[in-house]
Order: structure tokens, then sequence, then C-alpha cells
């Protein structure tokens, strides 16, 4: 799966930057500071509407949330793509805890799936510190 995301821009407005799919969280890194240089020296964004090998997912740093709503243009039924956004880290009871969204058409997936997503990435976590 590769990962559609938002970008700030320098000027506080946003564009729109494709990751492709790394093996490893680092070479994800490195190919993605690569894509946001390209894009800030001025290549073209490309959208790929039919796309369907993808996640679009955003950031939102600066807020806590328990919940967001995303934005759709009517067509979910005929693409389904999920949509994850992470919020500002926060403390609770000395736990760090990061706001996360996930929404998905439930032909797609269903809590199960979100659960197995959420398993990994807390052992991603695990395997980094």
């Amino acid at each position: 799966m590769h990962i559609g995301s938002t970008i700030l821009n320098d000027d506080n407005t946003f564009s729109f930057c494709d990751f492709v799919y790394q093996p490893t969280i680092f070479e994800f890194i490195s190919n993605a500071k690569k894509v946001i240089e390209e894009h800030r020296n001025g290549a073209k964004f490309e959208v790929k509407e039919e796309q369907l090998d993808i996640i679009h997912c955003s950031t939102v740093p600066w807020i806590s949330f328990t919940s967001i709503k995303h934005a759709r243009k009517g067509d979910e039924k005929s693409m389904g793509i999920p949509k994850i956004v992470f919020g500002k880290m926060f403390d609770e009871n000395e736990i760090k805890k990061i706001p996360f969204s996930v929404e998905a058409h439930h032909a797609l997936m269903d809590g199960f799936h979100v659960s197995i997503l959420l398993s990994k990435m807390q052992q991603f976590i695990n395997e980094l510190g």
C-alpha cells in the first residue's frame, strides 16, 4: 500500500504528495524526504483518482482530537480509500498517547481489520524504542 498525504508548505498552504511503499520505515523516511524536496522544487502532483492501492493519510500535530470527519466527493462507494489521521501527542497518567482516526468503507474492512492495524502499529512502535 502507498500513502497519499498532505504536506505543509512554507507559506502555510498545503499540497498533496504520493509516497510509494518501502519495506522499512527508514527507507520510507528517506524516500519521503526526496518526494517532499522534489515537490518543493516544482514537481507537479499527478492525481491518480483510480488508484486503489493507496491510503490517504494526514497528520495534525497541533491538536489532539477525539474524532475527525474527512472530506469526501460523494464517490466513496466506487473507491473506498481508507483515511487515516494522527494528532498531537499528549501525556495521560504518565502514558504517551497519540490521537488516531481510521475511516474506511465497511465493504473493505471492519473493526477486526482495524484492530490488526492497531496491533501492528503498536508492534512497530515497541520495536523502535
